[in-house]
């Protein structure tokens, strides 16, 4: 009976057979949903409903409790995501008052007892973590084992991203060299595959789950998913992708990670344990056949442009209440990719005064933007300030720091900032800022002491004028 209860897999957890209902309820109802959200909320829900018991599973098969934790939180995520989407799907009347309620009642119940899960795991994180450092002290000793710092095991490759484009039915063959940059310990490296997108408007990479059908993970054949590389080596990795012939248009993401397998010895028995990890990024492009060949979808809009001091609000339009009172150092551009397609985003950015004279231009560095993702490109419009060489002087570091005030504050009046953002095989797209810069703070109390010694000069001139009399002549007037 003992064994009988024994959590073997992940369905034996409490936490998934509860999400699992709730999945099945998903698919159940958005059935009657109508037919032009097949692709919109209808695959939005099941999709979101799908990724909470899949995390769960993948959280459960992962060693590491670090892992495990993130795979839970994930689920938690999609959890959150499918219970605004069940609000969405109610206030548009796809959802009756009772299927509301049945559906937000077991997303409660799942909600309750991922919290429960994912707190557990910590708490056995913690006190697997104490009992295993009293046993190392206490009585696990290796004598003459190679223990190694984790300064001293290191992973590399020899590309960080691929970028491809692959027609439905055809295969791509690739290598991969991966690297052991330690030099005295063998290194087994274990490969996974993961499909990946960025959060919304971050740098933040998140793991995702889909559908079979776009599961591009799928496509990938490895040569081996182990390897062992022997100290100061390399090895190639070969591998084919090879989309079906139904798989549909659009960007696929996946990661190709890189994973240490270390056993207990290879550690020193006490400091921190870092295991060395890395990760491949491949951007798959599907493009769109039509009977005059493939098409390609490009778009995207600039959403804002916004001073790095004043997030959240755009100065696109809004001339008269764009007023600084230094100059603007950071722009900060919101775009989005609205196509199907990733690209590299390139262009510039020209800011002219009142008089149309150009006073910045400064080209922007190419970034990827994914298909429905918003990102941010920080775009410097004034130098930061001058560093001393060690060689300088410290009159001469004194004159450049001076310069640079004067010219970060020489800045005046209205000024226009245009982006021009370029897209592959389509026109440019075109957005204007107006600010204006009235340096108040730094140029008033200049001209206050200026005008109080013009004062004096004025209110003194007679009495001013017999004492260089008297420096210059020796006689007072």
């Amino acid at each position: 009976m003992e064994y009988k209860n024994k959590i073997q897999s992940f369905t034996d957890l409490e936490v998934w057979k509860e999400a699992h209902k709730l999945v099945l309820t998903i698919y159940q109802l958005t059935k009657d949903f109508p037919k032009e959200e097949l692709f919109g909320l209808v695959s939005q829900m099941r999709r979101a409903a799908v990724s909470i018991t899949s995390n769960i599973a993948e959280g459960f098969s992962r060693f590491s409790y670090k892992e495990k934790t993130q795979f839970y939180s994930m689920s938690h995520g999609s959890l959150t995501e499918l219970q605004n989407q069940i609000l969405i799907a109610k206030d548009v009347g796809y959802l009756g008052l009772e299927n509301f309620r049945k559906l937000s009642d077991q997303s409660v119940i799942v909600h309750k007892l991922l919290n429960a899960f994912i707190r557990k795991t910590k708490e056995f994180k913690v006190l697997r973590f104490v009992f295993l450092v009293i046993l190392l002290h206490s009585i696990f000793q290796i004598p003459n084992s190679p223990s190694a710092l984790a300064a001293e095991v290191g992973l590399g490759v020899n590309k960080n991203t691929f970028d491809l484009e692959i027609l439905p039915g055809q295969t791509h063959k690739g290598e991969l060299v991966v690297f052991n940059t330690s030099p005295d310990v063998s290194l087994p490296v274990h490969v996974q595959l993961n499909l990946w997108d960025l959060r919304e408007d971050t740098e933040d990479i998140e793991f995702i789950t889909a559908e079979p059908a776009l599961n591009a993970t799928k496509w990938f054949k490895l040569n081996s998913s182990d390897l062992i590389i022997e100290p100061d080596k390399s090895k190639e990795l070969g591998f084919n992708i090879t989309p079906p012939d139904d798989a549909s248009p659009g960007t696929y993401l996946v990661m190709m990670r890189f994973q240490a397998v270390l056993p207990e010895h290879y550690f020193e028995e006490e400091g921190p344990r870092t295991i060395p990890e890395l990760g491949v990024l491949f951007f798959i492009k599907i493009p769109l056949l039509t009977l005059e060949g493939g098409k390609q979808d490009y778009a995207a809009e600039i959403v804002s442009i916004e001073s790095s001091e004043r997030e959240g609000i755009s100065l696109i339009g809004r001339a008269r209440a764009n007023v600084f009172d230094d100059a603007i150092k950071i722009l900060v551009a919101k775009i989005k990719n609205t196509g199907i397609y990733h690209f590299k985003a390139s262009g510039f950015l020209e800011i002219k005064n009142i008089f149309g004279i150009t006073v910045y231009k400064t080209e922007l560095g190419k970034r990827y933007l994914l298909p429905n993702r918003t990102r941010s490109l920080n775009i410097e419009t004034l130098s930061p300030p001058p560093t001393r060489a060690e060689n300088q002087s410290w009159f001469r570091s004194t004159l450049n720091s001076i310069s640079y005030i004067l010219y970060s504050n020489s800045y005046l009046g209205p000024y226009t900032a245009t982006l021009t953002l370029s897209i592959p095989n389509e026109p440019p797209v075109v957005s204007t800022a107006n600010f204006w810069v009235i340096p108040w703070k730094f140029w008033l109390p200049i001209l206050a002491v200026f005008f109080l010694i013009l004062y004096i000069l004025i209110k003194f001139r007679h009495r001013l004028a017999d004492f260089w009399r008297v420096i210059l002549k020796g006689k007072p007037h």
